[in-house]
């Protein structure tokens, strides 16, 4: 008939437990005179609250308050989930689960919650404040600040950088004196494959000689295409400007199949020669599998093809001309006729060499007909010529193929 007994018989002994699983429970304490005092700290706010007390040695059946209401307590700070996460109130964390995973320039819808310390929502009673989102993204757009409404708002970002550690931070924007609160941390991935970049190229080459450089893929937020679904698994092709001497055609690496080992980036070593002297020379790598050229290493906007400078190499041969046989016009005694030789020094790529203070040595392999004059052309406006020496064809069998000076010459 639940009239307290305190009569002087043995005292069970008691606990208290909550249907909050967040509460702080007393200790087991013995009843003295029938009576105890428990003292229980319930932190989720809920208004099906239950409290049982119950003897420790079983001897007296439990027994079950009626349900009563826990309200929110004053409201301190701002709590953000993230996709992939959901509340929990009264618990440590004020919530559970893992921010998905997303893929660069997905919307994310973030929730902003106004709680008390015990992560419970609190919708009245307290200055709704106005909050922004802050993320150390340096590529995206944060949103607007707004108000919350009963204590909540959601607030859409597009995150562009990826990485494994994006995150978010929300604070009040209208001086309204609320802790800030810091998303959990969040994978992005690349997006798809928008553009290639060389790096690691020498700025100056010798004509022939082979270098090294670096090709890797990227979105189209800078991100390098490393990791998620769209690590880059695709074929390159490389080109170069082509000239009208084939001695000068560039050597190209052989086409390139990327494997997802390469994480979106390979060095090639020394598989590349340019041969053409000159300023300016490029080379540049596209996507063939699947084609897609504009996927290169020359996109408007986002790369451009490597430029070096290309030096001669070491002297290898004179380059003359004419470089056929012609037939030139006797001429006459008071205007003989003549042809224009020239010789350039070369390397072994057909690279005319600036060079000064060489030593030539010219002679005549083969003379039809009388003999003639070899002349030097002196620069100036006009040229001049200065004859250097006379030559004549010896009748000689052993002088058919060249000619020598005569003694009084």
């Amino acid at each position: 008939y639940y009239n307290r007994v305190d009569e002087d018989i043995p005292m069970p002994d008691c606990r208290i437990s909550s249907n909050d699983p967040y509460a702080v429970e007393p200790d087991t304490q013995t009843l003295v005179l029938g009576n105890q005092n428990f003292y229980v700290t319930l932190k989720t706010a809920a208004t099906s609250h239950t409290l049982t007390a119950y003897d420790v040695m079983g001897v007296y059946p439990s027994e079950t308050s009626a349900q009563f209401t826990v309200n929110p307590n004053s409201a301190v700070k701002l709590q953000l989930l993230l996709p992939g996460e959901t509340a929990v109130a009264g618990s440590p964390t004020g919530k559970t689960g893992s921010p998905a995973v997303s893929i660069a320039n997905e919307q994310v819808i973030a929730t902003v919650n106004l709680v008390d310390a015990y992560f419970n929502r609190v919708p009245s009673g307290a200055q709704m404040p106005q909050v922004k989102l802050t993320t150390w993204d340096p590529q995206d757009n944060e949103p607007d600040p707004n108000t919350l409404f009963n204590g909540t708002n959601i607030f859409s970002l597009r995150p562009l950088t990826a990485s494994t550690t994006w995150s978010v931070v929300v604070s009040t924007n209208d001086g309204t004196n609320y802790e800030p609160g810091l998303s959990s941390n969040k994978t992005v991935y690349p997006a798809a494959a928008h553009y290639l970049k060389i790096t690691n190229y020498p700025s100056q080459v010798t004509a022939g000689a082979a270098f090294s450089f670096t090709l890797s893929a990227h979105d189209a937020y800078h991100n390098r295409l490393s990791t998620g679904p769209n690590r880059y698994v695709s074929r390159v092709r490389f080109t170069a400007e082509d000239f009208e001497n084939d001695n000068q055609d560039p050597e190209l690496p052989s086409d390139y199949q990327f494997v997802e080992s390469d994480a979106g980036i390979r060095t090639f070593s020394n598989l590349i020669r340019l041969k053409k002297a000159g300023l300016n020379m490029w080379f540049e790598a596209y996507q063939v599998e699947p084609l897609f050229m504009a996927i290169s290493s020359n996109r408007s906007g986002y790369s451009t093809n490597p430029s070096l400078t290309v030096n001669a190499g070491a002297p290898a041969k004179f380059i003359v001309y004419p470089d056929a046989n012609v037939e030139v016009s006797a001429g006459s005694q008071g205007s003989p006729g003549s042809r224009q030789i020239t010789a350039e020094f070369s390397d072994g790529f057909d690279n005319v060499i600036q060079s000064s203070g060489v030593v030539v040595d010219l002679s005549v392999v083969n003379v039809s007909g009388s003999t003639g004059t070899i002349k030097r052309e002196v620069p100036g406006t006009p040229p001049t010529y200065v004859e250097v020496c006379l030559l004549y064809t010896s009748p000689s069998p052993r002088d058919r193929t060249r000619s020598r000076m005569p003694s009084s010459a």
